[in-house]
């Protein structure tokens, strides 16, 4: 499998991991959403600035983003824990529930 079936196929699972998460959870959730949700799973105490690299977006398209996360509950800002002049980003238990 070449690298570009390779990132179709992923992009296919992608989808339907989404699709499965969205019937179990019963949620309308975006595509860019379930990707900062995963971002974030992964890396936890992310500050934003990486989370927008990660998904290859604007810092003020991961703000818009990452607000709306956070009004639905699924993603807290929190201060860094060693230097308080830092927020990261870490799941809430609802955003750990629907992951």
């Amino acid at each position: 499998m070449g690298m570009h079936e390779g990132k179709l196929f992923g992009r296919t699972m992608a989808m339907a991991v989404l699709a499965q998460a969205r019937k179990t959870a019963n949620v309308s959730l975006s595509e860019v959403q379930w990707s900062a949700i995963q971002y974030i799973k992964h890396h936890p105490d992310a500050p934003l600035f990486q989370l927008a690299a990660g998904l290859q977006i604007s810092s003020p398209a991961a703000t818009k983003l990452v607000d709306r996360l956070v009004e639905r509950d699924w993603v807290a800002r929190e201060q860094h824990p060693l230097d308080r002049r830092k927020w990261v980003l870490r799941l809430t238990d609802r955003g750990s529930a629907l992951y």
